[in-house]
């Protein structure tokens, strides 16, 4: 008998129910892990807490959201989560005889001025939730607990992908994320953190003063305790997920190179060697602040305009899916997904077009039979220039109810374009054929010896002004 493989099977219906993850092995590091994601959890859980208590759908709609509904849904859905996985690690630590970290006190004011300032820190309070799970991963000795702390993580990163959406930027900018220390992990959440002791030293904070974006190109500056006196000597290094090691770069240089989009660990040492992605492999001895978390965002989704602005600007590209769109408008969104009924009429109402435009390209088909069959009369030459040019209306009106989403008004309006656009087509070939027959006549009855109803004419000869010789169709040599 395997007791943990019972355990495991359970693991997904207990972490959803809040029920305990029962667990017989755990030793004084696994329940270390556990107080220390539980303090992580109440940051999180508090900190979309404040910010909806805060923000009204005003302050939403003020920051550029397009609907404030569609940022606070996620953030109330992101919030619930966090509260249940709290809710989870605290049974589990009480089913092992220990507790949550008590006394924690959690303050966002300095982050929770605008909705603009939320989100961002939004998106680094999620990050570093999954940096710090993928960074413990290597110390919990349990495989039940650590099944469910991956089942934790994965959720944590599709909190941050939804965030970046919301920020306007790449959904899924990098293929790997970093992993941090729970020490690293302090050196970011600690100046959120008050009133509680917890049993790990946390890295020296670095906070980067610049106060506009973070793309290539911008030189960074920072502030720290932990540079007290001169820079000379010192280096950023800047950590990106899948990479092997750290950019490092002269302190006095530290300038956001080409490449790079996504969150970025920044690291000051005083020593240029990089620093190692594997934190198990880190060196640590030359350290002086850090890291500190930024997003570059060189990219953006068109997912995430459309989240943001409701709108997709024609130019824009991502750097998973580099492509080009017409605009999008939120009209144009709300016509193809209102009731069934409105839905059907615009099925309908394209599908007629589609057939009217259609009907008039056939027309405009025929015109040109009709304008051929005058091959050797200068009159049909006219004819079908006008044919053709009819013939590349219709087709221009097709190809926009093919490419375009349209409304049922919109609809009406294509299908009268089409419906007059087959008319005078129609018109046209009729003159074309009249010109064209007029053109025979005159050139006399003795050539006009057709085989059949729009067969080939079978007159040989010389024609009516006798500057030419008809071989017409005959099987006669010449």
């Amino acid at each position: 008998m395997f007791p943990s493989l019972s355990v495991l099977a359970l693991a997904v219906p207990l972490l959803v129910s809040g029920a305990p993850i029962h667990v017989k092995r755990a030793n004084s590091t696994d329940v270390l892990v556990l107080q220390f994601a539980g303090v992580l959890e109440q940051l999180e859980s508090e900190f979309y807490s404040q910010a909806l208590a805060k923000f009204q759908d005003s302050d939403f709609t003020s920051a550029g959201f397009s609907d404030a509904q569609v940022p606070i849904q996620q953030f109330e859905a992101i919030g619930s989560d966090e509260a249940t996985h709290l809710s989870v690690i605290n049974s589990t630590l009480e089913s092992l005889g220990a507790s949550l970290i008590s006394g924690c006190q959690f303050d966002f004011s300095d982050v929770l001025s605008n909705v603009s300032t939320m989100a961002a820190t939004a998106r680094v309070v999620e990050n570093l939730g999954v940096a710090a799970y993928l960074g413990a991963a290597n110390m919990i000795t349990d495989p039940v607990l650590l099944t469910a702390a991956a089942s934790i993580m994965s959720v944590e990163a599709r909190h941050q992908t939804v965030l970046n959406l919301l920020s306007d930027a790449t959904s899924i900018p990098q293929a790997f994320d970093i992993a941090l220390t729970p020490s690293e992990v302090l050196a970011v959440a600690s100046p959120f953190i008050s009133g509680c002791e917890i049993p790990i030293q946390a890295n020296p904070t670095l906070t980067v003063t610049n106060t506009g974006p973070a793309v290539p190109g911008t030189a960074l500056t920072f502030t720290s305790s932990a540079l007290n006196g001169s820079t000379d000597g010192l280096f950023c290094q800047m950590l990106v997920g899948g990479a092997a090691t750290s950019i490092s770069l002269n302190l006095s240089s530290c300038v956001v190179p080409d490449g790079i989009n996504g969150p970025v660990a920044i690291f000051i040492t005083s020593d240029d060697q990089p620093i190692n992605n594997n934190i198990r492999e880190q060196n640590t001895n030359f350290l002086v602040a850090g890291p500190t978390m930024v997003f570059v965002d060189a990219n953006s989704d068109l997912l995430g305009q459309l989240a943001v602005t409701g709108s997709v600007s024609s130019n824009s590209t991502s750097s998973s899916n580099s492509s080009s769109s017409g605009s999008v408008s939120s009209s144009a969104a709300s016509a193809t997904s209102t009731s069934g009924s409105d839905s059907n009429s615009t099925a309908v109402a394209s599908s007629t077009a589609t057939a009217s435009a259609t009907s008039a390209a056939s027309v405009s088909s025929s015109a040109s039979e009709a304008s051929a069959t005058a091959v050797s009369v200068s009159a049909s030459f006219s004819a079908t220039a006008a044919a053709s040019a009819a013939s590349a209306s219709a087709t221009t009106e097709l190809t926009s109810v093919i490419t375009s989403t349209i409304s049922p008004s919109q609809a009406s309006v294509i299908i009268s374009a089409a419906s007059a656009a087959a008319s005078e087509t129609a018109s046209t070939a009729a003159s074309a054929t009249e010109s064209a027959s007029a053109a025979l006549a005159s050139a006399g009855s003795s050539t006009d010896i057709v085989a059949f109803p729009g067969g080939p004419n079978m007159y040989v000869g010389p024609s009516a002004d006798g500057s030419i010789y008809v071989l017409g169709w005959s099987t006669t040599s010449a």
